[in-house]
């Protein structure tokens, strides 16, 4: 029964990285995976980041500045979750934070790949063609970035995606933290990510092993 349960664990943790629904919608399902140990103020270490700015997981801490707007997690497998305001007729970004532990979540290079995957391009070019991966150190931290467009639809644990939305833009960032990968993935409509791109540009400034 433990190896059952042991596997069962790392089987949904490859999936962990993935948002389930549409890019407009300002909070998306999770998918399962290993409980984090991310804290924040007011929280004890090991529980649920909750709804605040300035936030730590995997031996890294951040700020979100404003207009980013924390939100309480919708799942106690994020270690942080925050919305983007839009304007009159758009819908928000939505930026969800993912620390499995050491080991767990896939690899670097997985995970973009995965997150480059659920984009697609109007006209037909493979996504990894249009999307821009960079390497940047901060405050000593080695940090994955990725820019991608195109019609996004999100991978589910069982293999189902949601309905495509069109002209969405991701911004994602992962970091090497002392206790594993921090993943940061940031979707919404193209317009509103052109706006939120300086804030979340700021808020990878601001990582710092803690």
């Amino acid at each position: 029964m433990r190896r059952l349960i042991t596997a069962l664990f790392a089987a949904l943790a490859l999936f962990g990285c993935d948002d389930e629904e549409p890019a407009r919608s300002s909070t998306s399902s999770s998918a399962e995976a290993p409980a984090h140990a991310a804290a924040t103020e007011g929280t004890r270490p090991g529980a649920p980041s909750g709804a605040t700015r300035n936030a730590r997981a995997g031996g890294i801490a951040w700020v979100a500045p404003e207009p980013f707007r924390p939100v309480q997690p919708t799942s106690q497998m994020r270690a942080a979750e925050y919305v983007f305001p839009e304007g009159e007729g758009e819908s928000p970004a939505s930026l969800t934070v993912f620390f499995f532990g050491p080991g767990q979540g896939g690899s670097i290079e997985e995970n973009v790949a995965r997150w480059v995957g659920q984009f697609e391009q109007s006209d037909g070019t493979p996504s990894s063609q249009a999307a821009r991966i960079t390497e940047r150190e901060v405050n000593g931290l080695q940090v994955t970035l990725v820019d991608v467009s195109g019609t996004y639809s999100a991978m589910t644990p069982m293999g189902s995606r949601g309905g495509p939305a069109t002209d969405q833009r991701m911004l994602g960032a992962i970091a090497r933290g002392p206790q594993g990968p921090v993943f940061f993935k940031m979707v919404g409509p193209r317009e509103v990510m052109e706006r939120a791109q300086p804030k979340f540009d700021e808020l990878v400034s601001s990582f710092h092993a803690e």
